[in-house]
């Protein structure tokens, strides 16, 4: 469905942050796309003859999110804030304990 204030817009955004940025199971990259409604889109990696596995022909350090004016604002502007913290900073790690061990 077309919408009359639907755009897009291509970031640049370092390759290294995109898994960050989509997250396991690509959780933070649907959380943005319910929250502001839009579409967003990583490149792939290439195949052997070099073409991307994508409709949209994005370099490796570009990222493209499609809706609403209001949305793709919105959605640019989280990934834009993450994609400027030092990658340290973008990696949780969870820490599982076994049952029982009263930690």
């Amino acid at each position: 469905m077309y919408q009359a204030d639907e755009t897009s817009e291509i970031l640049k955004i370092a390759a290294q942050y995109h898994s960050s940025l989509i997250g396991q199971n690509g959780k933070y990259a649907i959380r943005l796309e319910e929250k502001y409604s839009v579409k967003i889109t990583f490149p792939r990696q290439s195949s052997e003859n070099g073409e991307a596995k994508t409709r949209e022909q994005l370099k490796p350090d570009e990222v493209l999110v499609k809706g609403g004016k209001k949305g793709v604002a919105g959605a640019k502007s989280e990934l834009l804030d993450v994609s400027r913290l030092p990658l340290s900073m973008l990696f949780i790690h969870e820490t599982h304990f076994p049952l029982g061990l009263g930690v």
